[in-house]
């Protein structure tokens, strides 16, 4: 299993547990409310671990354009949508625990993983994501 593969598994199964939607239906082509949400904080999890739309394009089987709509209008649609806002709260808190757990923190996902836990507050890059990431306090 290659490294992206462990990456949209994990991501997956956060988003799935916190969403409560089958991976089966994320990846599928389903168009449901909750189905759809679930595939936009796929996608932003996957872009929030330094991942190119293309890869993620590849790897959820969906367009690259698709992913850049998803990554341009996520902030909007994560404002209007209360139950979104606390799944994708709690999925990335969950996402970087398991990261944390499992010490995965390759050169690629280190940066990442530093902004998003407690190891290195004092880094620039840790009060850059707090700064832009306010909306999870409404």
């Amino acid at each position: 299993m290659s490294k992206y593969t462990r990456v949209l598994a994990s991501v997956l199964e956060v988003v799935s547990a916190e969403a409560d939607v089958p991976v089966s239906k994320i990846m599928s082509r389903c168009s449901e409310a909750e189905t759809v949400d679930a595939r936009w904080l796929c996608v932003k999890l996957l872009n929030d671990e330094g991942y190119y739309p293309g890869r993620i394009a590849e790897l959820m089987s969906i367009t690259p354009r698709y992913v850049q709509y998803i990554l341009t209008e996520f902030d909007d649609r994560i404002f209007l949508n209360k139950v979104m806002r606390i799944n994708y709260a709690n999925a990335a808190k969950k996402d970087a625990n398991y990261w944390r757990n499992n010490h995965l923190t390759d050169c690629c996902l280190s940066c990442t993983f530093a902004a998003r836990s407690d190891i290195a507050p004092q880094c620039n890059t840790y009060i850059n994501y707090v700064r832009n990431k306010s909306y999870f306090f409404p």
